[in-house]
């Protein structure tokens, strides 16, 4: 039962880490003051930096759980941490379409989270791999149940 509880806190930490990649992959660096602009690896080297801690917490919790369905855990906290960012993305372009909203802001404050086409790729990436990791470990479970068991006594006949 604790190793359950602790590796569930492991995915919970991991998806919250795929969530900040995801969510980090719409910053766009080209609305920074002129002066200070960085290079744009830079943003792919702290992207890469927060899928660091999200590795090891969900490597700690598979390890935790003796890495027993592994495929459908991963799949799980890849899936989850990618609907959070879909679900926040888009209460996001809800709410900006809101004229009350947008006053609340400085003009050009939220153009900063302006690259949708690297955050939605990044969302559709761990959409797809959790889903191919899910359905991979349905069949798998599928192929398990439906092959025969032959015990001992039943293989040698008298």
């Amino acid at each position: 039962m604790l190793r359950k509880v602790i590796s569930i806190i492991c995915y919970i930490v991991a998806g919250f880490f795929v969530y900040v990649v995801s969510l980090l992959a719409f910053v766009n660096l080209s609305f920074l003051p002129s002066g200070n602009k960085p290079p744009l690896w830079l943003k792919y080297a702290i992207v890469g930096g927060f899928c660091i801690p999200g590795v090891v917490a969900l490597v700690i919790g598979l390890a935790v759980s003796r890495f027993r369905y592994w495929k459908r855990d991963v799949g799980i906290v890849f899936l989850s941490g990618a609907g959070t960012t879909a679900f926040i993305a888009f209460s996001m372009a809800c709410l900006l379409l809101s004229p009350e909203f947008k006053k609340l802001f400085p003009h050009n404050m939220l153009a900063f989270f302006s690259d949708i086409v690297t955050g939605l790729s990044c969302i559709l990436l761990f959409s797809a791999a959790g889903i191919t990791l899910i359905k991979s470990s349905r069949r798998e479970a599928a192929n398990h149940t439906l092959q025969p068991t032959v015990t001992r006594s039943a293989a040698r006949p008298g």
